[in-house]
């Protein structure tokens, strides 16, 4: 009986010197790849913001209105060139993915039109959701009024607020163009005094 204690002893200290090695490695590797993480994602998220404002030469952060995070938006950009303000980039979060959250960034010019979208992360569905990524459908986004889109199913209408869904994709189509609506609306309630 002593022995089968002591054989119960040992297992647990060996369980609890391997989980021990187990979190120190896991705590070292994170401590090695977060500075890379950050830089990376940093890198992901100036490259959306030339995309969404592409003649913009700046960027700055601007405070945002209260309640604005809990509409999905996670920061705003104020774009300039040669000193003058030539639209907003508004980096989103769309909750309603099929695969997740979506990160995405919105740019609107001074004109009420949308500049481009552009997505920074996503967890959809390859070959399916995973074409929010492709030209194809962020362009449909670019000249659109600043104005409540919807989401249309079956061939492009060319009507101005009609985004085509992807084929498969429904879900995905709507959760990003709500994000771009979001966006949208905020400009219109809250930058109409620089225009």
């Amino acid at each position: 009986m002593a022995k089968q204690s002591d054989n119960i002893i040992k297992n647990a200290m060996i369980l609890f010197m391997i989980t021990v090695i187990a979190g120190t490695l896991l705590g070292l590797t994170y401590e090695v790849t977060k500075e890379p993480i950050r830089i990376q994602q940093e890198r992901l998220k100036n490259n959306a913001l030339k995309a969404v404002v592409f003649e913009a030469t700046e960027f700055s952060l601007i405070d945002l209105e209260e309640g604005s995070s809990e509409q999905g938006i996670v920061n705003l950009y104020e774009a300039t060139k040669d000193g003058a303000i030539i639209g907003y980039a508004f980096e989103m979060t769309a909750t309603e993915g099929y695969g997740g959250n979506i990160a995405l960034m919105v740019g609107i010019g001074m004109d009420d039109q949308i500049l481009g979208v552009d997505v920074i992360r996503h967890n959809e569905t390859p070959g399916l959701g995973a074409k929010i990524t492709e030209l194809a459908f962020k362009s449909e986004f670019e000249g659109q009024p600043v104005a409540p889109l919807t989401v249309i199913k079956g061939a492009p209408t060319g009507n101005p607020g009609d985004i085509t869904s992807i084929s498969g994709a429904t879900i995905t189509s709507v959760s990003v163009t709500n994000a771009v609506n979001v966006a949208t609306q905020y400009f219109n309630d809250n930058m109409a005094e620089v225009k």
